[in-house]
């Protein structure tokens, strides 16, 4: 794109000058912003010969604005390591159990360890689960110092169930890790 400017000094005598198949249309807000400052300048009489701008410096200027945002947007988008959690963290040593296959009416109990992986004391306030067949027996109820390991106790009583069983269990405490709850499983089989 190349703006000339004519050298008489009215302001009526400005001329965009473009190449052939090329509007300022095809540059979109670019464009507008052109004709915006010819407006301005125009209206304020100022002295415009000397403003010229060709293709190749515009685009030049234009490819390195493209290439400054790829460098600026790579840059943002690299994976930062995850900052280490500042409060107290559930680490399970596995979160999950399966019974396996149970006759109707046993009674099982397993035990889920766990570290407190935080930087502060863990506190567990509550255990909740979702069915009275499942009973939280024991966990710890004094504060889990960071880097102290706990277990949590659950009970499984099989009576009046039957077929694939799948029973979360959420903990309550002060912890700001995403995984608060352990599942289990079981199989309950009819009585032979």
């Amino acid at each position: 794109i190349r703006i000339l400017f004519s050298t008489t000094q009215t302001p009526h005598a400005l001329t965009l000058t473009l190449f052939p198949y090329i509007s300022c249309k095809d540059f979109g807000i670019v464009g507008a912003q052109i004709h915006s400052i010819i407006r301005c300048l125009t209206c304020l009489r100022l002295p415009i010969e000397s403003l010229i701008l060709t293709k190749i410096t515009f685009m030049k200027h234009l490819i390195a604005l493209f290439f400054s945002i790829l460098v600026f947007s790579a840059g943002l988008a690299q994976d930062q390591p995850p900052a280490p959690p500042t409060g107290p963290v559930i680490q399970w040593e596995n979160a999950n159990y399966d019974f396996g296959d149970l006759e109707q009416g046993e009674r099982v109990e397993t035990t889920f360890k766990f570290i407190n992986a935080g930087t502060a004391p863990l506190i567990i306030t509550n255990v909740e689960v979702t069915c009275g067949c499942t009973t939280p027996k024991g966990w710890p109820r004094d504060p889990i110092p960071p880097g102290g390991h706990g277990e949590l106790t659950i009970a499984f009583n099989s009576v009046g169930k039957y077929g694939r069983q799948n029973k979360v269990v959420k903990v309550v405490s002060n912890a700001v890790s995403p995984q608060n709850q352990v599942v289990f499983t079981a199989n309950v089989l009819p009585k032979k």
